[in-house]
């Protein structure tokens, strides 16, 4: 909006709109990430080599399958498909209006320079 109508896009910046932006800029990754509150299993991992051994422990969430499948799923939707594809159609249109003909009123101009060169 700001790109191709930048005097119009004052009018909508105002103190409410960024405060109301701003709640929802904290809100939606703090439910996106709620699935991580939800208790982890810890699995100890033992790698072996001639050099030794070495233990590892490491958490996974504990949630059921079908649960992580969806949960994942809706992030790859949510978190990847959706912005993409906004910002693909954000910056087509963007270009669209850009490149899109301008009228040129070439006798007008060729009038302009005939009567620049005379002076």
């Amino acid at each position: 909006m700001a790109v191709l109508h930048p005097l119009e896009s004052r009018m909508h910046q105002t103190k409410a709109r960024a405060k109301r932006i701003l709640c929802v800029v904290w809100i939606i990754p703090c439910c996106v990430a709620s699935p991580f509150l939800y208790p982890a299993e810890a699995f100890s991992n033992t790698l072996q080599s001639s050099y030794g051994m070495i233990t590892r422990l490491t958490c996974f969430i504990s949630l059921p399958e079908k649960v992580r499948k969806g949960y994942y799923t809706f992030l790859f939707v949510f978190i990847y498909i959706l912005p993409l594809t906004f910002i693909a159609g954000t910056c087509l249109q963007v270009a669209r209006c850009l490149l899109k003909d301008i009228p040129v009123h070439r006798q007008g101009s060729i009038r302009r320079q005939e009567t620049n060169r005379r002076k």
